[in-house]
């Protein structure tokens, strides 16, 4: 009999330590459990019961490198290991020819994410300045703005995910490579596209959008430097 999973219902305060594997070739160009086509090269991985999608902090404890990736996927199913990296991922861990490391891995909420660009994740502290709502789109660096694209709120946790993975779908459709985010806010999952630091890319999501059975998304526009 298989082994069953029970997926989290929060990835807040998840720490473990245990065995990472990696997967690539075969699985390249599938879709994932979010729908997306699984990129080897990009830094994503699979995990058995966090949330879909959540960001850890992954480090390699043989040699102390450590990485934030987004868990996209699920796997890996096996007992005596705890996350399953993309081959990307493993290559930045300095575990790919070797197969499998001993790491740790620690959720990390998404407002301490930003995006690097280049498929990496960057780590920021989180700031305790301004609005809860503020700090918590305090991706990039303290020059520069970024725009979200808000698609709509939730009330209920279960519709959020939902919705969160149509949006993806058709994100992915129309190869608008945006990360999509549930950020809870004034009781409701605001289902956020973003950071988005080109505007001339923004006002056009925004047009798609308002085209779409999506409707109008609100703008909200974030200056650090405020």
């Amino acid at each position: 009999m298989g082994r069953t999973y029970n997926v989290r219902s929060t990835s807040e305060g998840y720490s473990q330590v245990g065995i990472a594997s990696w997967y690539g070739k075969q699985f390249h160009g599938r879709p994932t459990s979010t729908m997306e086509p699984f990129d080897m090269y990009a830094i994503s991985a699979a995990h058995p019961s966090l949330p879909i999608p959540t960001y850890v902090r992954v480090t390699n404890l043989e040699n102390n490198e450590s990485i934030i990736v987004r868990v996209n996927d699920r796997g890996p199913f096996h007992a005596d290991r705890i996350i399953d990296l993309s081959y990307g991922a493993a290559v930045r861990l300095g575990f790919a020819k070797q197969g499998t490391t001993q790491v740790k891995v620690e959720a990390v909420a998404p407002y301490q994410v930003r995006w690097d660009g280049a498929n990496q994740f960057g780590y920021q502290q989180p700031t305790q300045q301004g609005s809860t709502y503020e700090s918590a789109y305090r991706y990039g660096s303290n020059n520069q703005r970024f725009v979200y694209l808000q698609a709509g709120a939730y009330v209920d946790s279960q519709s959020a995910q939902k919705a969160l993975n149509r949006l993806q779908q058709w994100l992915v459709s129309r190869n608008i490579n945006e990360p999509v985010h549930l950020i809870f806010n004034d009781g409701y999952q605001k289902l956020h596209v973003g950071p988005i630091q080109d505007f001339t890319m923004a006002e056009s999501l925004k047009r798609q959008l308002t085209a779409s059975p999506w409707g109008k998304p609100i703008w909200i526009e974030v200056n650090p430097n405020r």
